[in-house]
C-alpha cells in the first residue's frame, strides 16, 4: 500500500492537504471522512483538524464555501468498503450480518491499531480486522451517533 499526498488551495488563503492511498491493485482512493454539524445534519469530504481540536470538513466540490464545523467526536472515517446495499462504511457505522452458526450478528466498525475493526460486543477481547471477514454480508443499520440503541455496551 502506498500514500501519495497532494495539497489543495482553498480560495488562496488555506491548504489542506489530500491523501491518495494506492492498494496493491494500482488502484487510488482519496482518504474521505463524515461527520455531524451542529444542525445534526452530515458533511462528507476532506478533514480539517484546527490547532484547538475543533474540526470541518470541506465538502467535495463545494470548496468555495468553506470547512463545514462538525461535532470532533462524530468525526469517522470512510473505509473504503460499501455494504451488501452498496453503502458507504465509515468508522462508527453499525452494521449487521447473518452467521450460519450465531444467527443475526451486529457490531461497530472503529479504527485500531492501523486498521478498521468490527467490534461484536462487549465480551470480544479483540475487534476482527475487516479483511478478514466477508464484507459483502454486512449491512449498514445505523451508526454510533444517530442510534446508540443498536448496540449494547
Amino acid at each position: 500500500m502506498c500514500v501519495q499526498n497532494g495539497q489543495r488551495n482553498i480560495g488562496g488563503m488555506l491548504k489542506i492537504r489530500i491523501m491518495k492511498v494506492q492498494d496493491e491493485k494500482d488502484r487510488y482512493r482519496e482518504i474521505e471522512f463524515r461527520g455531524k454539524a451542529s444542525d445534526s445534519e452530515w458533511a462528507y469530504g476532506y478533514l480539517i483538524v484546527m490547532p484547538d481540536g475543533s474540526c470541518g470538513i470541506f465538502q467535495f466540490g463545494n470548496f468555495e464555501e468553506g470547512a463545514v464545523d462538525v461535532v470532533p467526536k462524530t468525526v469517522g472515517e470512510f473505509t473504503g468498503l460499501k455494504d451488501k446495499n452498496k453503502k458507504a462504511i465509515y468508522e462508527g457505522d453499525i452494521i449487521q450480518y447473518s452467521d450460519t452458526d450465531k444467527g443475526i450478528i451486529q457490531g461497530k466498525i472503529l479504527s485500531q491499531q492501523g486498521c478498521f475493526m468490527l467490534k461484536i460486543s462487549p465480551e470480544t477481547v479483540k475487534p476482527y480486522p475487516l479483511f478478514i471477514l466477508d464484507i459483502a454480508q454486512f449491512e449498514v443499520i445505523g451508526n454510533i451517533h444517530d442510534n446508540p440503541e443498536l448496540i449494547n455496551e
